[in-house]
């Protein structure tokens, strides 16, 4: 078939991280093509995953200016903040006491203060309070509400083949490049596990060595929720389910209540109770907000000054905003793809998406005893979360932060090229980071198929990226694209370890109207010598309007 779609063609090599870029225009490309888009360059709010708070992404902004200065009316209460509640930040000890005498003076109840962050929550009694607590607060003092915080927006079970998505069931660990025989992994790190509560499910209550329950609110639903039982399986389920860190200790902090509601304050102490542990375990936070709150901001930092890290799930909304605690530059946030290595169309994307990992179908232990299929975004922080664990027990020299940049390093480079704000860093490939330093790997992957939004040209860029996923340089690949049968032939040279090459092709979107969808298929190539991992040489997609 003579289709219209194949109307130009480049190849671009580029370095992963977002170096410069360099561009090759193969012999078969059509004369005076147009020129290749740059690919392969993080979006300019992109700063990287840091320990320095000076380093980190800027939170989005607080609605705490609605508290400030005089009003005729009292505020209205947002409708995603806890209703008659205030927060209030200080600069010192000092003044946190001032205040906290005055308002017992004043005869302000309600008021739990959380000192190693300079906080404390008032819980109002008298919504005319507030004119009052502002004054006893002093000058100096922050005040602002209580967003609440939500597990993701649940995923219906998953009709397969419904929106292009594929499941994973239980074969998420052996995807992600985790051993068969894992079995140790995790051992001797721990994690805490910031959700509803973990029940108790053969598959995971062993592994729980610690529970704390800091749901205080009247108002909250009793009872430990299914959310933190499928979370907890994803790191060290052992039986039915299939964890990635099955030998790591769990440390149970309940924030959120049976039906996963809870509030920014509550969440940020939980990242405070498990920083203060020792030593510090990792922290997952499969849960989150759209309002910020300065305090949670500030737990983060506290648990990343006492030398942990803090996991995050991105949101299950589809939409451009990433929740919070995820959009911290110093937070780990997750996003979702499917076994079919696309991202999930549930997946949040934007500010804060730090790096993919499988988040469709995946087999999760269920309070009643058994197992369910659980999507989210909610269930791939915890297997980054338990892949940070198992490498640490393998590397028991290295900080949590230490080991989360190799993570990050060694993920594979999906969606579009480069860093993107679906997939981050890419998917992550556990099998890559673990052979790091072993010698003599030649290995090139297909590891994306992407196709653009439609350009100024009114054509839409499909890109195939293949990367140089071994320890040793590549001195020249070949790659076959198919799109409705239809071959193109690409050539690159001299890939160091971990750069990319992509190949673009434009195609009309009518053509994909017309037909009602396209095929691609594409095959890499090491063209000199053999591939030490040829099981990651192709890719297979299937693009609608």
């Amino acid at each position: 078939m003579n289709l219209k779609t194949l109307l130009s063609f480049s190849a671009v090599c580029g370095l992963l991280a977002g170096a410069a870029l360099w561009f090759v225009l193969l012999p078969a490309v059509p004369e005076a093509p147009p020129e290749p888009d740059r690919v392969g360059q993080p979006p300019p709010w992109y700063l990287g995953f840091s320990a320095d708070a000076d380093g980190a992404v800027p939170a989005p902004p607080s609605r705490s200016a609605q508290l400030e200065g005089e009003w005729e009316e009292m505020p209205d209460w947002p409708g995603d903040a806890v209703p008659d509640e205030l927060l209030f930040s200080f600069s010192s000890e000092e003044e946190l006491n001032d205040f906290l005498r005055r308002a017992a003076r004043a005869g302000i109840t309600g008021i739990q203060a959380l000192r190693e962050l300079l906080s404390a929550r008032v819980r109002l009694a008298n919504p005319a309070d507030v004119r009052l607590l502002r004054q006893l607060a002093g000058p100096g003092a922050h005040m602002d509400f209580n967003s609440f915080v939500l597990t993701p927006e649940p995923i219906p079970p998953l009709d397969e083949g419904v929106g292009g998505r594929r499941s994973f069931g239980g074969s998420f660990a052996d995807w992600m490049g985790v051993p068969a025989d894992n079995a140790r992994w995790g051992e001797g790190v721990r994690i805490a596990i910031l959700d509803t509560g973990i029940g108790d499910h053969p598959d995971v209550a062993s592994r729980v060595i610690l529970s704390m329950d800091l749901v205080t609110s009247s108002d909250a639903e009793p009872g430990v929720g299914s959310h933190g039982t499928a979370v907890a399986s994803l790191i060290t389920g052992h039986g039915d389910t299939r964890g990635v860190a099955p030998a790591a200790e769990i440390i149970d902090i309940r924030v959120l209540d049976a039906n996963g509601v809870g509030d920014a304050f509550t969440l940020a102490q939980g990242i405070v109770a498990a920083a203060n542990l020792i030593p510090p375990p990792i922290i997952n936070v499969s849960l989150g907000a759209y309002g910020d709150t300065p305090v949670l901001q500030q737990a983060v930092q506290y648990a990343m000054g006492k030398g942990t890290i803090v996991v995050a799930a991105a949101g299950n909304d589809g939409g451009d905003r990433v929740l919070t605690p995820a959009t911290y530059g110093n937070v780990i946030g997750v996003g979702a793809f499917d076994a079919g290595n696309h991202h999930a169309s549930f997946s949040n994307r934007g500010q804060g998406i730090t790096i993919g990992a499988p988040g469709v179908g995946l087999n999760a232990a269920s309070t009643d005893g058994g197992s369910f299929s659980f999507s989210g975004t909610s269930g791939g922080a915890p297997l980054i979360t338990g892949g940070v664990a198992g490498y640490l027990s393998l590397n028991p020299g290295m900080t949590p932060y230490e080991a989360a940049l190799d993570i990050l390093h060694y993920a594979d480079d999906t969606g579009p090229p480069g860093f993107d704000p679906y997939m981050g860093a890419g998917a992550v490939n556990f099998e890559r980071t673990l052979q790091k330093d072993i010698p003599g790997i030649y290995d090139v992957a297909v590891t994306s198929q992407y196709l653009g939004p439609v350009g100024q040209d009114g054509l839409r860029p499909l890109y195939v990226t293949v990367q140089n996923s071994g320890t040793e340089a590549v001195g020249s690949v070949g790659l076959d694209v198919w799109i409705e049968g239809v071959d193109k032939r690409f050539q690159f040279s001299n890939l160091p370890p971990g750069q990319t090459g992509v190949a673009k092709v434009l195609i009309d979107p009518s053509e994909i109207e017309q037909l009602g969808s396209i095929r691609v298929e594409s095959e890499a190539k090491l063209l000199n010598r053999e591939d030490s991992r040829p099981h990651n040489n192709s890719a297979k997609s299937t693009f609608r309007p």
